[in-house]
C-alpha cells in the first residue's frame, strides 16, 4: 500500500529501541526470558541508554490516565515488538492499521487487525497489542471529556456507536470495542494520512485541523461502515435505555429528577433505579451529576456566562454546592477550569 513519502520516511524505519525489542523477541523464542533478564545481560552503559529511550520514545506505551497527556488528542505510532501487557486507559483509544497487520487482545477474545482496519476502545477496557513485524499501527488517544462533548449527536440515535459512547461515559470494566473494516475506502485513508501529516509537521492551527479531520473520519465510519462493524455484543445489548435516559437528561438538565425520568419512561422509581445501577454501573445521581458537570464544562469554555448563571443553567440552586461538586469531579474550581481550558484553546491556535 502506498504511503505518502513524507510519512514513509518517519513511519517505516525501525527505531533503535524497536531493533532492541526485536532481538529480545527472537531471543525469547529460544528460551524463557523476561525483558528484565534480557536487559541484565547487556553492558551497563547500554542498559542506561535503553532506559533513557524508554522514558522518551516509549512513554506512549505507558500512558493510562486522562492527565497523562495535554490537549484533546495525542497521536503516535506503536512500537514494533514492544512486549505489551493487558492494560486499560482513562481515555478513548482508536487504532488504525496503516500498513500490515497485528493482533489486538481483549479478555476472552483476540482481534485479527488487518490493513486499514479501525478500532475504537473505550475507557476501562483491558487490551493488549501484539505487533511483531514491520506493520505500521497508529494510535489516537482522545480525552474522554472531549470525545463525549464532540460526539453528543451520536447519542440521539440508537445504534452500536451511541451504545459505545454511552458505555465509555458510564460503564466500567467492560471489555468492549467496535471494529470497522475500511479496506479500499480512500476517503478515510486520505483523511487519516492528512491527520498524520499535520501531526508530524507541527503546523500552525495543526491541532484544530487534527480534531476536525478526526471528527470527519468518525462520521464517515458511522455513515459507510457501521453495518459491517464488529462489536462486543454483550456490552452493547444493555445500553439503549441508558442512551435514552442520557438524551432526556440533556434536554431537561435543570429540572430532571429520578421521579420525572421514571414517569417519562413509564417505569416505577425503584425499578428505574435498579435498572440504571445494573446497566450503567452507577446511580441516577451519579449520571445526573456527570451530565450537569459536562454541560457546565462546555458553558465555561464556550461562553462568557457568569459562573452564577451557569450554576443555574445546569440545575443547581446553590453556587457553593456547585463549586464543591465541580471541583470534586474535575479537580479544578469552575473559574480555574475556565482559565486553564481557555488558555489551552488559545495556545493551540
Amino acid at each position: 500500500m502506498f504511503i505518502h513519502p513524507n510519512l514513509a520516511v518517519k513511519l517505516i524505519p525501525f527505531s533503535e529501541l524497536e531493533i532492541i525489542f526485536k532481538k529480545f523477541f527472537l531471543d525469547r523464542l529460544q528460551q524463557e526470558l523476561t525483558f528484565e533478564t534480557f536487559l541484565s545481560g547487556l553492558p551497563q552503559e547500554q542498559q542506561d541508554r535503553i532506559s533513557c529511550m524508554l522514558e522518551n520514545e516509549g512513554r506512549h506505551e505507558k500512558l493510562s490516565g486522562a492527565d497523562s497527556f495535554t490537549g484533546n488528542v495525542e497521536i503516535y505510532r506503536h512500537m514494533r515488538y514492544y512486549p505489551s501487557e493487558l492494560h486499560s486507559h482513562g481515555f478513548f483509544e482508536c487504532f488504525y492499521m496503516l500498513e500490515g497487520s497485528c493482533e489486538i487482545e481483549i479478555p476472552d477474545k483476540k482481534l485479527c487487525f488487518k490493513e486499514e482496519d479501525f478500532c475504537l476502545i473505550p475507557p476501562g477496557t483491558m487490551h493488549k497489542v501484539s505487533l511483531f513485524g514491520s506493520g505500521i499501527l497508529i494510535s489516537f488517544l482522545i480525552q474522554k471529556e472531549y470525545f463525549t462533548n464532540s460526539f453528543n449527536s451520536f447519542l440521539t440515535v440508537q445504534n452500536h456507536m451511541s451504545s459505545f459512547f454511552t458505555q465509555g461515559m458510564y460503564m466500567r470494566n467492560k471489555n468492549s470495542y467496535i471494529l470497522f473494516h475500511t479496506f479500499g475506502d480512500e476517503n478515510i485513508r486520505k483523511i487519516l494520512e492528512t491527520i498524520l501529516l499535520e501531526y508530524t509537521s507541527h503546523t500552525e492551527y495543526g491541532n484544530l485541523l487534527i480534531e476536525t479531520f478526526l471528527s470527519s473520519a468518525l462520521m464517515l465510519l458511522l455513515k459507510n461502515h457501521l453495518e459491517s462493524a464488529e462489536c462486543c455484543s454483550d456490552s452493547f445489548a444493555a445500553t439503549p435505555l441508558i442512551a435514552q435516559i442520557q438524551t432526556y437528561l440533556r434536554a431537561n438538565i435543570q429540572s430532571a429528577t429520578l421521579k420525572s425520568v421514571a414517569e417519562h419512561f413509564n417505569y416505577s422509581v425503584s425499578y428505574l433505579s435498579r435498572m440504571i445501577a445494573a446497566k450503567a454501573n452507577c446511580t441516577f445521581s451519579d449520571m445526573l451529576r456527570s451530565e450537569r458537570i459536562r454541560k457546565a464544562c462546555a458553558l465555561l469554555v464556550n461562553t462568557n456566562l457568569k459562573i452564577s448563571d451557569i450554576t443555574e443553567q445546569v440545575g443547581y440552586t446553590n453556587q457553593h454546592q456547585f463549586n464543591q461538586i465541580f471541583k470534586a469531579e474535575t479537580g479544578l474550581s469552575p473559574s480555574a477550569y475556565r482559565m486553564e481550558h481557555t488558555q489551552h484553546s488559545q495556545t493551540k491556535k
